[in-house]
């Protein structure tokens, strides 16, 4: 309640509609609907994700996803968003030292 008095806002990820308690305690809801993560998905979202972090002036980078990484972690994740992007995390870790495996 006090957070919607703040006009904070609060972001919420579940698999359970928590939109009637929002609404009580005096907050709007925006639902945002993440579809299954597919190989093609997941090349885009790594594409913005990397150009959203280059550093100023900094236009190339040598980051790139494979399609065999890419594959291992739609395998690996069971296509679920937040597991992916931990194992996205390890791999480009990896890459920067070295390691081209995850």
């Amino acid at each position: 309640w006090k957070a919607s008095q703040e006009h904070s806002t609060i972001v919420v990820g579940t698999h359970n509609d928590l939109s009637f308690l929002a609404y009580r305690f005096g907050f709007r809801v925006k639902t945002i609907i993440l579809n299954t993560l597919s190989l093609e998905a997941l090349h885009i979202w790594v594409k913005k994700r990397i150009e959203s972090v280059l550093l100023p002036g900094v236009k190339e980078t040598r980051l790139a996803l494979t399609e065999e990484v890419a594959e291992e972690i739609l395998v690996k994740s069971g296509t679920s968003w937040r597991e992916a992007a931990v194992l996205l995390h390890i791999w480009a870790a990896n890459f920067v030292s070295g390691d081209i495996s995850l």
